[in-house]
């Protein structure tokens, strides 16, 4: 006790004294503020929080609701969508019903008459022979007018090689229809050939039907040959 003493000074007592006056003092500040002694300049930035607002409080600094601002311009188009995906079939709506039968039209006029001139001509009862040449074989006679000729005639091959024919309608006045080429395998193949020929004529007129050979080493038998004519308005 004797070394505290003398270690003791004035400085070393008034310190210890404020330093309990310091400590006494912020406990009472702690606890006993005065009523409305905290202001703004006691508040740190930004201590106060919505949350810690009371409600009261957040209605009395809430204020009334402005009017509705003018509309503002439109916006550019935006850029096009995407094609959406093309949607399922729907189902088959039901059949509807039957319709009323229309009326009958009105019967058309009658038709001029149309031409029913019809010629047969004259066949061949013996077989032509055919051997590096060739034959008019039948004939129709044929009065002025336009007319579908048609004939049809049978060749068989005579030798035991094969043989080669062409045969056609003709007009022994001149001019001569489409030919049709035969081939005839060996003897004793057999072919019906029948061609067709629209002609008009100013004059009366034979028709007949000629086949010939087209090689040398060729022989052809024609029989069963006819000739036909029907006589038309027009020829297109």
């Amino acid at each position: 006790m004797k070394r505290l003493r003398v270690k003791l000074t004035y400085a070393n007592v008034m310190a210890t004294i404020a330093v309990f006056i310091a400590l006494g003092g912020a406990s009472y500040a702690a606890v006993k503020l005065p009523k409305n002694s905290v202001g703004a300049n006691q508040l740190k930035k930004e201590a106060v929080t919505p949350a810690k607002l009371s409600k009261a409080s957040k209605i009395a600094l809430t204020g009334p609701q402005a009017p509705v601002g003018v509309q503002g311009p439109s916006g550019p188009q935006g850029p096009r969508g995407d094609t959406g995906a093309m949607g399922a079939t729907g189902e088959q709506g039901e059949k509807g019903e039957k319709g009323d039968q229309g009326e009958k039209g009105e019967k058309g006029d009658q038709g001029e008459p149309g031409p029913s001139d019809g010629y047969f001509g004259e066949g061949s009862d013996l077989p032509a022979t055919l051997h590096e040449s060739g034959a008019d074989i039948g004939a129709v006679n044929v009065t002025p007018g336009s007319y579908i000729f048609t004939a049809v005639g049978r060749l068989t091959n005579d030798i035991s090689g094969t043989s080669n024919a062409e045969c056609f309608l003709r007009n022994t006045s001149g001019g001569a229809g489409p030919s049709v080429n035969v081939n005839l395998a060996a003897e004793p193949d057999r072919k019906i050939v029948s061609t067709v020929w629209a002609r008009t004529v100013s004059a009366p007129a034979k028709f007949t039907l000629h086949c010939e050979t087209t090689d040398p080493t060729s022989t052809v038998l024609v029989d069963e040959v006819s000739i036909a004519a029907v006589k038309v308005g027009t020829l297109h």
